[in-house]
């Protein structure tokens, strides 16, 4: 099964796992995660270290891109 497909977007603990597994060179990564776009997000996370709020964010998969939007605040 693709990678994509089993990334649940309120699966924070799952995509937390894939980040730290992917930084430590522990995952290797699947042909669909090569895009650019996919690593650096995922570096951007791990890097500045905002794992942590993923749960403000909803990621949506599209055309292999992970795309991070804020939900409004009401």
């Amino acid at each position: 099964m693709d990678i994509l497909e089993i990334i649940n977007i309120n699966d924070v603990p799952l995509i937390k796992a894939l980040v730290i597994n992917y930084m430590t060179y522990e995952y290797e990564a699947d042909a669909e995660l090569n895009d650019d776009s996919v690593l650096n997000e995922l570096r951007y996370l791990y890097n500045n270290n905002l794992m942590g709020v993923l749960v403000d964010y909803e990621f949506t998969f599209s055309n292999h891109q992970l795309e991070r939007e804020m939900s409004p605040c009401n």
